[in-house]
């Protein structure tokens, strides 16, 4: 629609920061009560905190967390991915953080996060962006790329119900 801006998600973010690779920051373990997300713990939206995640102890989540500043309303973007994977941050994680591979985006608040979730998971963005990923299998997206890309800005009550429509279907 021709009242909608359009800026660089450079300008439509206050933050982007990813977490810790545990070398020589941290060990990963089996036992420990909190789990290390990585790219591989999400799809399709969800975040699965399972067998598949590696686990960590409280100190490194602390480490962690202190990069990362995760919160509700945060959306998680896998770096590497094949789609374009993305999940919206519903509850305050205290059991969970992330490693180095995924970034964690905070909007300001002329972006809706549930708007924000629908766009960074569309083709039309991922395949704007892969376009100067590297790999093969998986496509490796660059912060500076990312933040480059063109982001649609459309008045909150649009997004509200673009994002309550996108959530019916």
């Amino acid at each position: 629609p021709t009242h909608w801006n359009f800026c660089q998600l450079r300008h439509a973010i206050s933050q982007m920061r990813t977490g810790l690779n545990p070398r020589n920051n941290f060990i990963l373990t089996n036992d420990d009560e909190f789990f290390y997300v990585t790219i591989r713990n999400f799809k399709d939206g969800v975040l699965y905190l399972d067998d598949n995640c590696d686990k960590i102890n409280r100190k490194a989540w602390e480490i962690i967390q202190e990069r990362s500043d995760l919160r509700k309303g945060d959306i998680l973007f896998a770096s590497i991915s094949h789609n374009g994977q993305a999940v919206l941050v519903k509850e305050n994680p205290y059991n969970w953080n992330i490693n180095e591979s995924v970034f964690k985006l905070r909007f300001k608040k002329l972006v809706l996060p549930e708007f924000a979730y629908y766009v960074l998971t569309s083709d039309v963005f991922y395949n704007e962006m892969a376009s100067d990923a590297t790999g093969s299998t998986f496509k490796s997206i660059k912060q500076n790329r990312l933040r480059a890309n063109y982001f649609p800005l459309p008045p909150i009550d649009e997004q509200k119900a673009i994002s309550d429509y996108l959530d019916i279907k």
